[in-house]
């Protein structure tokens, strides 16, 4: 949930920065909204991860480690994010808290469908709940990876010098946070579906 609040705030942001409200301010304080979010995300997804691999015989998530890179790639985003609120090389810092999340997405994408398949046997579903919860999440951390990879593509471009002001950066973050909210979504449901 938090992660969604965050996904929310930090694309409202950035279509605001877009729009030409206050970019630096937009443009940083996304930042810290959607480091905030891969760290939430992060964070859950690896305590679920740690739980199903504690309360299932014999199935084991193999992606917890993926889960701590995203949180770890969240709180970087914070971080740098702060740095270059308070003026510490914005234009360096937040395409670099760029790579960095967008990286810790990429990571983490493919995890959500190993931890889907643990939380559906945990969870005793029918076999059709499992077919179409596990679709929803391999979508989600397929469309993560995507999105992703966009994220690191943009912030080296601006760190190259192509962007003008903060705009790549801004597309970047809305993506980033677009895709927390879905990805949010997509778990929603599936637990949903679990708990029928």
């Amino acid at each position: 949930m938090v992660e969604a609040i965050a996904g929310v705030g930090a694309a409202t942001l950035a279509i605001l920065g877009l729009a030409g409200v206050l970019p630096f301010y937009t443009t940083t304080l996304a930042t810290i909204a959607v480091g905030a979010g891969l760290f939430a995300e992060g964070s859950s997804l690896g305590a679920a991860a740690a739980r199903i691999d504690r309360e299932t015989s014999g199935y084991r998530v193999g992606s917890g480690g993926a889960f701590g890179v995203q949180a770890m790639a969240g709180a970087v985003g914070i971080v740098l994010g702060i740095l270059a609120l308070v003026g510490v090389l914005p234009s360096v810092l937040v395409p670099v808290a760029i790579l960095a999340m967008g990286g810790g997405m990429v990571l983490a994408g493919p995890g959500r469908a190993e931890l889907n398949l643990g939380a559906l046997e945990l969870g005793g579903a029918s076999p059709r709940a499992r077919r179409r919860a596990a679709a929803a999440v391999q979508t989600s951390g397929r469309l993560l990876g995507l999105v992703g990879l966009g994220a690191v593509t943009l912030a080296i471009l601006e760190l190259a010098g192509v962007g003008t002001g903060f705009s790549l950066e801004l597309v970047a973050l809305l993506g980033l946070g677009v895709a927390l909210v879905l990805g949010s979504s997509a778990l929603l449901g599936r637990l949903m579906v679990t708990a029928r």
